[in-house]
């Protein structure tokens, strides 16, 4: 890594960046603003060109983007999305670096704009080229919270093991992430968990209701790429309220740029990101949002606005919208595949509607929505990590896909979240590693394990495809991972991992 960033706090992604650096000259690292893309990016840099900060080198760019392209290498080029044209040209370069067999050279970062479809990139798809790997904010396994204990790469083979990325193994057998800074005595795994064993495996609902608003951004979580600590972050108890302040500033950054890159309203697109916030979790009626729009500020946006503006909160990746699965065979017709609407993190519902930790703690349904926001940050994480994944498809390490959906047939029957990989209910041409699929239904407390233990099974049983990798119940609050007698996991948040 660059001398300049020796501070860094390794994250998850970070393995699967120095692998795909070894295979392709270029990879970009792509997502929402605050998620830390140019500090991992600077971190595994021989040179640096930053083009928000840099005016010359904007300038430079605009004209002739080969000008600001060559340099020391790995060369990172920090938001790209400022100079349209860039992306192309450095597209172009990997392309003839990869006739050349050069690798390694290129590391870009961007922002996902409004001009681009929800997901995409500065760089068109060029896979032999190009790698893109998606960021999002700290998961709480980097966040030390959770000690991966059970890993979702292990529940989808069928069983619980400790995640590969904690306490020493990476794909590539170097260490993942011990924070250099962690003072004697403390169980650190460098922002990747507290270490297996640790006992950290469970959160209090005060706890968990602290992480869901503060959330897994990195300046608010002391991932400065120069911060030091001498305790575990999961241990630190700060005044929250510079932190809520952090998350609004933060959406009402995003939004102006959005807005203003696209013509449209930043302030239809602030009422509509505060509706959305209202009904976290839900498939959005358009006349409920037009309502609550209203009863905020006054707006009666017509529908098509509203559409529009949806498009553009997908785009600036604040809003990730998750479709119904619908399995092979079964007919859609009695399927809900509309998308439910999340956010990138937990804290921008929560800061967006004043939620407070104590307040949540006798808001039990908003608690919960909250969490199932937190699992979604975490498993589009972990599945990055592994080699990609999203709410919607991405190609995985295996040669397959990735995503997330979540299961709802009309009469009611519900699972919070399906979890894929590989390709379509077909192998995925990987060996051993072929079609996955694993179903989770998100429960505050192992006390609702029951219940959501049995509507699993119906799933299982109605969804007609190979059988899953596994069912798992996770739990905001719980003790240990553990494996029931009918076959079903019960998962606190704070043991799942990568």
């Amino acid at each position: 890594m660059d001398g300049e960033t020796a501070g860094y706090r390794r994250r998850l992604i970070d393995a699967r960046l120095e692998r795909e650096l070894a295979q392709r000259p270029t990879v970009e690292l792509y997502g929402i603003t605050h998620a830390g893309k140019a500090a991992t990016a600077r971190a595994h840099a021989a040179s640096v060109c930053d083009l928000a900060e840099d005016g010359d080198a904007r300038d430079a760019a605009c004209a002739d983007p080969t000008l600001v392209i060559a340099g020391a290498e790995p060369r990172a080029m920090l938001d790209c999305q400022a100079v349209p044209a860039l992306g192309p040209a450095a597209e172009g370069y990997a392309e003839a670096l990869a006739t050349a067999g050069t690798n390694g050279a290129l590391i870009l970062t961007s922002s996902c704009g409004p001009a681009k479809s929800a997901g995409a990139s500065s760089v068109a798809s060029a896979p032999d080229a190009v790698a893109q790997l998606h960021m999002y904010p700290l998961s709480l396994q980097e966040l030390g919270v959770s000690d991966g204990s059970a890993s979702l790469e292990g529940l989808l083979e069928g069983e619980i093991r400790a995640s590969r990325f904690a306490a020493g193994a990476s794909p590539n057998g170097a260490w993942v992430g011990v924070r250099a800074d962690a003072g004697a005595g403390v169980s650190g795994v460098a922002g990747v968990g507290l270490g297996i064993g640790d006992g950290r495996g469970t959160l209090t609902t005060p706890e968990l209701a602290r992480w869901c608003c503060r959330g897994g951004w990195p300046a608010t979580c002391g991932f400065g790429a120069a911060a030091t600590v001498s305790e575990p972050f999961a241990q630190e108890v700060p005044d929250d309220e510079p932190r809520v302040e952090m998350v609004r500033g933060y959406v009402d950054g995003i939004l102006a740029d959005a807005a203003a890159a696209s013509g449209l309203s930043v302030a239809t697109a602030k009422a509509l990101t505060w509706a959305l916030a209202a009904h976290l979790g839900e498939i959005p009626d358009v006349s409920a949002l037009a309502s609550g729009m209203e009863a905020a500020t006054g707006m009666n946006p017509a529908r098509d606005t509203i559409r529009t503006y949806l498009r553009l909160l997908e785009a600036s990746q604040l809003a990730i919208p998750v479709s119904g699965w619908v399995p092979p065979g079964r007919n859609r017709a009695h399927m809900r595949v509309k998308p439910r609407y999340y956010f990138a993190d937990p804290s921008i519902p929560a800061a967006l509607l004043s939620d407070t930790p104590e307040g949540l703690l006798t808001r039990y349904r908003r608690l919960e929505k909250l969490l199932e926001n937190l699992v979604l940050r975490d498993l589009l994480v972990y599945l990055e990590a592994a080699g990609g994944g999203e709410g919607g498809a991405a190609a995985d390490e295996a040669g397959g896909n990735a995503r997330v959906s979540y299961y709802q047939e009309s009469a009611g029957l519900t699972a919070t979240f399906v979890v894929e990989r590989g390709g379509a209910g077909q192998p995925s041409g990987a060996g051993e590693r072929d079609y996955r699929w694993g179903a989770v239904r998100v429960c505050l407390s192992d006390a609702e394990a029951d219940a959501a233990a049995k509507d699993l099974l119906k799933v299982r049983k109605r969804a007609k495809v190979p059988a899953p990798g596994f069912l798992a119940v996770v739990t905001g609050r719980g003790g240990y991972p553990t494996k029931r007698a009918d076959g079903v996991y019960v998962v606190p948040i704070a043991s799942l991992g990568a």
